[in-house]
């Protein structure tokens, strides 16, 4: 790729990110208003355990987790979606990485294949953060995202009992089982768990939690990955894994954000955001939109209201796994990425 430059990450698994605040200061600050819409510093008071962000201690010199941020695309796909995607991240100051650029797409089931080899490159005690590529916007900057982050985590592992959580969208499908078959209706009706908000459907589009957590979540979904094959669907297998129809799994790791603290899915949801983006139903607004199903028409006019703060040219990381095991990580301007 033109432009583009390798570099390894440290021992640490990654370059210094920003650290996110207490508890107690996310209590004292309360919910985001309309003014977290303009990009702020990298820099955010206080710092995160492994155990404040859902489980496990920390056990960096420094006492701060780090945040990494993924999506997976094999190209920038037939519009431009994509490159809209990437630049809300970077207008966030989302240091959002790349997996499987340039490698042949085979199925949905590639996002969680290539995400299992990225987590075991990370420390366990750090934080992870999945998207989709080609229909997702960034709405806060970054320092609010984390703050959402450690908000919802504090509310859902508390409420689940659970210390150890992954954090998953919720959305108003229930997708892929609504497809005709047999079963559908009652897996979506009966068997699936009832929610607070309209948001009661597992959505494998945005996910978050420690790294630890994560290589948890990918352990108990090994076996289906390792036989999926080729067009197999990634939400599929969560939504298995979350009502424990995975051969033996009896419990699962996944809690929804139906409070829209983190993720909104805007399938099916659209009239539920105000015009700041604020949610109608549950006050909040979330820092990550996903524009899956019959929403994708509104993700331009949602790209096109954001702010663009930032004047240096949009620059990414593309993220493959080295030969000893780690991320090998080669920047790409946005530029070359979103070139025909």
């Amino acid at each position: 790729m033109r432009g583009a430059r390798s570099r390894k990450l440290g021992d640490d698994g990654a370059e210094p990110g920003p650290g996110v605040p207490s508890d107690s200061e996310i209590a004292a600050r309360g919910v985001a208003d309309d003014d977290n819409v303009a990009v702020g510093g990298d820099e955010l008071p206080g710092s995160i355990a492994g155990g404040d962000a859902g489980g496990g201690d920390n056990n960096d010199e420094s006492g701060e987790a780090k945040f990494h941020y993924f999506t997976y695309a094999t190209h920038r796909g037939s519009d431009d979606l994509f490159c809209k995607a990437l630049s809300s991240a970077w207008h966030a100051r989302v240091p959002l990485q790349i997996l499987g650029w340039g490698t042949r797409w085979t199925g949905l089931a590639d996002k969680l294949k290539g995400v299992q080899l990225a987590l075991e490159a990370l420390p366990p005690h750090d934080i992870f953060v999945f998207v989709d590529a080609y229909d997702v916007l960034f709405v806060e900057n970054v320092d609010v995202l984390q703050e959402a982050y450690v908000a919802a985590m504090a509310q859902y592992a508390r409420e689940a009992d659970l210390g150890d959580v992954v954090l998953f969208a919720g959305e108003r499908g229930c997708w892929p089982y609504m497809d005709g078959r047999p079963e559908g209706k009652e897996l979506c009706e009966v068997v699936y768990p009832t929610s607070p908000t309209p948001y009661r459907y597992v959505n494998s589009g945005m996910w978050a939690g420690t790294v630890r957590s994560a290589q948890r979540l990918m352990a108990l979904v090994a076996d289906v990955l390792a036989a999926a094959p080729d067009g197999a669907n990634d939400q599929e297998i969560i939504s298995d894994l979350y009502l424990a129809r995975i051969p033996g799994v009896t419990d699962s790791p996944i809690v929804l954000d139906t409070a829209t603290w983190l993720f909104m899915c805007l399938h099916l949801s659209q009239t539920d955001l105000h015009n700041d983006l604020t949610n109608k139903l549950t006050g909040h607004k979330p820092a990550i939109l996903h524009f899956n199903g019959g929403s994708k028409p509104s993700m331009r006019s949602i790209a096109s209201a954001l702010p663009t703060p930032r004047s240096e040219a949009p620059e990414f990381d593309l993220a493959s796994i080295a030969a000893d095991g780690g991320l090998e990580l080669t920047r790409a301007s946005l530029a070359d990425l979103c070139r025909p």
